[in-house]
């Protein structure tokens, strides 16, 4: 009785995904609802196994379990929602054992890609920066905390509190200095960017990192985040997702002097990812053009 129960549940399952990947446009909200239920369903897994680590555990072992939960449960997620389309061209092999790799910012959908994508043997060697609240959000907030993701402490006018922000900082080089691969994401817009085609100044403060330890500089850039969760709208709407992964610049001691500084090499880091980005929108519209 069990088996047939379980049979039939996942028959209905399958049945469910392949209307979702027909995107049907009059099903689009209840396509949402099931995003939603999916994601939540998924998130709670995730806690539950970080938590249950977190006291059981190593701090270290934590880590690695945490961001490997939060990747299985998002590429789940990912997995039972095909009216989410990725096209990818990502080579993680290319990606150095320790770098710095940049982020656009165009939807709350941004790092749920991010972290599905990621190789599950090198997600435990990625750190990320983000603001300090999204450390409290219900769920989530336990999960960047158990894998060692670095808060930003933001006051006002985008200003940063530099006494509660130094530990961080000393415990994010003592990462990059001590661990055999590092990876520091962040996105450097700081906040959702509204015109996700043309990409914001870019916040300089972190820049500093690469330029102290040496590091490349890398970015991955996400087309078609907004459209599946468009800001203030309804998540899980259909979409193709483009992504890609490329090299901004090699390591600083590779670079001319004048671009080692933190506002020079955000500046010409926005303006290689700002031609990438017309590239791949060139692609989407049919219309490829060379830069």
């Amino acid at each position: 009785m069990i088996g047939v129960i379980f049979g039939s549940a996942i028959l209905c399952l399958f049945l469910w995904t392949m209307v979702l990947r027909m995107r049907i446009k009059a099903l689009n909200k209840v396509a949402g609802y099931w995003f939603g239920l999916v994601t939540a369903c998924c998130m709670l897994g995730a806690f539950l196994v970080v938590k249950t680590s977190a006291a059981l555990l190593p701090r270290g072992i934590t880590e690695v379990v945490s961001c490997r939960t939060a990747k299985i449960a998002f590429a789940t997620t990912l997995f039972l929602n095909p009216q989410i389309n990725l096209r990818q061209e990502l080579d993680w092999s290319k990606l150095p054992d320790k770098c710095m790799l940049l982020l656009n910012h165009t939807s709350w959908f941004d790092s749920v890609v991010f972290t599905a994508v990621v190789p599950l043997s090198f997600i435990s060697h990625f750190r990320t920066l983000l603001k300090a609240s999204l450390m409290n959000l219900p769920l989530g907030g336990a999960i960047f905390k158990n894998a060692g993701h670095y808060p930003v402490y933001f006051i006002k006018d985008w200003g940063v509190d530099k006494e509660k922000q130094a530990p961080v900082t000393k415990r994010m080089n003592q990462f990059i200095k001590e661990s055999d691969r590092a990876v520091i994401s962040f996105y450097p817009e700081g906040v959702v960017n509204k015109e996700p085609a043309t990409l914001q100044t870019f916040r300089r403060g972190s820049f500093a990192t690469p330029i102290e330890h040496d590091l490349p500089i890398y970015a991955f850039l996400a087309v078609g985040n907004d459209v599946t969760w468009p800001a203030g709208g309804f998540p899980g709407q259909p979409a193709d997702i483009d992504l890609k992964l490329f090299e901004v610049t090699p390591a600083m001691s590779k670079l001319s002097e004048d671009l080692r500084t933190p506002q020079a090499l955000s500046e010409h880091c926005r303006d290689v990812m700002q031609k990438e980005l017309d590239s791949m929108l060139a692609a989407r519209s049919g219309n490829k053009k060379t830069i």
